[in-house]
């Protein structure tokens, strides 16, 4: 980020360099013009000139090349202090995550572990499968936790873990967790799926 931030700097600064020593070029080689006007009829006087022009653009160059140096640490400078403060909250936002991360799984598990414990006293069977799907949520979430743990800790590393699944599953177990809501605002739920494998997540 810093080395492009400093090539835009330096090619800003280039082409506007760039722009300037061309208008002082043309302005000095029209002064010299004038000056040697008289002259440049003959071979020596356009010689003069010719000689002139080139001492010029080897002037000019002698100038920018220095110039671009310097101007190239001034802007490797100032990206760095550009940059550092986003480099900073950067490194705020994932001491955060990686914090809330380690608070919310343990009462996510305890979550999971009462309901699950709790189901295999329960004969009810409506109450067992709100049961199920509390400990089931509460285990999804604590693994969500965890992938915004691991995306703090390396925020380049590939999270998914592809393989076969039934799409028809996830569609009807999608249709369960919403059907007692369903039910209560007078919504019916009515699920017809094949099975479709695919390569994918199930969880995510």
């Amino acid at each position: 980020m810093i080395v492009r931030l400093t090539a835009a700097y330096l090619a800003i600064f280039s082409v506007v360099l760039c722009a300037l020593s061309i208008g002082a070029y043309a302005l000095v080689a029209t002064e010299y013009h004038s000056l040697l006007l008289p002259a440049l009829s003959t071979p020596e006087g356009q010689a003069t000139y010719a000689l002139e022009l080139r001492r010029l653009i080897l002037i000019i160059v002698g100038l920018d090349v220095p110039l671009l140096a310097l101007v190239g640490l001034a802007s490797a400078a100032l990206a760095r202090i550009s940059i550092r403060p986003l480099i900073l909250a950067r490194e705020q936002e994932r001491t955060f995550v990686a914090d809330a991360a380690h608070e919310l799984r343990s009462p996510l598990t305890t979550i999971a572990t009462v309901a699950q414990a709790t189901r295999n006293d329960v004969t009810d069977a409506r109450l067992r499968e709100s049961l199920d799907l509390i400990a089931r949520t509460a285990l999804d979430a604590g693994a969500l936790v965890g992938d915004l743990l691991t995306l703090a800790r390396e925020p380049n590393r590939a999270l998914l873990a592809p393989e076969p699944i039934d799409l028809a599953v996830v569609a009807r177990r999608c249709a369960n967790e919403f059907e007692a809501r369903a039910s209560a605002a007078g919504i019916l739920l009515t699920v017809e799926t094949r099975s479709a494998i695919v390569d994918g997540d199930e969880r995510r």
